[in-house]
């Protein structure tokens, strides 16, 4: 399938029932999915993140839901509608910012998500904001290490050791790139 066809398949799944949750402020994909052009291809076989925006705030990903739906399977987390308030609060969060300037909205019934996109998708590149995101990505990888000196746990070292390659993969992701490409990204609302 193409990225264009499983964005109808999720706005479907949002229409009919992502809707119906209690707090729904809107919704939109979020993963690799997000910025990846529409007629790029997609394996059926991973899974499509989707966020619900709620107004009662964030949740744990222990509280994600995981939905079969005509094949699909969608995994939805929760964020909360004041972490979308402002741009400046995306933008500075290495594991929301590209995500969120090139997604494809599937619900807005408040407008605001449409509009901090925008914003967010205007000042993606701009220095201040990649520098924000490059700290954020520094402050992980320095808590990772940190870990890695205190447990005397082989297994919990171990972990460590595997949150400080992940973080510095994304520091690299973060310096170099995200969406400097916004032709490529699915984009749309």
């Amino acid at each position: 399938m193409r990225v264009g066809e499983i964005g109808d398949l999720v706005q479907e799944w949002v229409d009919g029932h992502g809707r119906q949750i209690p707090g729904y402020c809107g919704a939109y994909l979020f993963g690799s999915i997000a910025t990846l052009p529409p007629d790029a291809p997609f394996a059926t076989y991973r899974d499509v993140d989707v966020i619900v925006v709620l107004d009662s705030g964030t949740r744990s990903t222990d509280d994600n839901l995981e939905v079969l739906y005509k094949g699909l399977m969608l995994e939805v987390g929760f964020i909360g509608l004041d972490e979308h308030r402002s741009a400046d609060a995306l933008l500075a969060r290495p594991d929301r910012a590209g995500n969120f300037a090139c997604t494809r909205i599937l619900g807005d019934p408040t407008g605001l998500l449409v509009r901090v996109q925008q914003e967010v998708k205007e000042s993606f590149a701009e220095r201040r904001w990649i520098a924000a995101r490059c700290d954020a990505q520094k402050q992980g990888l320095s808590a990772s290490l940190d870990a890695m000196s205190v447990p005397p746990v082989p297994l919990l070292r171990f972990l460590a050791l595997v949150r400080v390659v992940f973080g510095m993969a994304g520091l690299l992701a973060v310096q170099r790139h995200q969406c400097h490409h916004p032709e490529r990204c699915s984009g749309g609302g």
